[in-house]
């Protein structure tokens, strides 16, 4: 008889993709903060991340949004 006593966790988060949202997914600090605020890339080690692109519409990326889309090709780059 053969006893598996493993358990199998897994780590996902959902990030939504959407013009409206296209500053927020860096850390900042507000003015007088001492601690940065959280973002949604800040995951723990091996979760998996299930980027949803349906909320994309038609529109134009700032600067910032320019940005913002960088560090989630990176994370998507650097991901194992």
């Amino acid at each position: 008889m053969i006893q598996c006593g493993a358990l199998i966790v897994l780590l996902f988060a959902l990030f939504s993709l959407s013009v409206h949202a296209q500053g927020h997914w860096t850390p900042t600090r507000g003015a007088g903060e001492a601690r940065l605020s959280r973002s949604p890339l800040q995951l723990p080690p091996g979760t998996l991340l299930l980027v949803d692109e349906t909320g994309l519409r038609e529109g134009t990326l700032d600067e910032k949004g320019t940005a913002s889309l960088a560090t989630l090709a990176k994370v998507l780059a650097e991901q194992v």
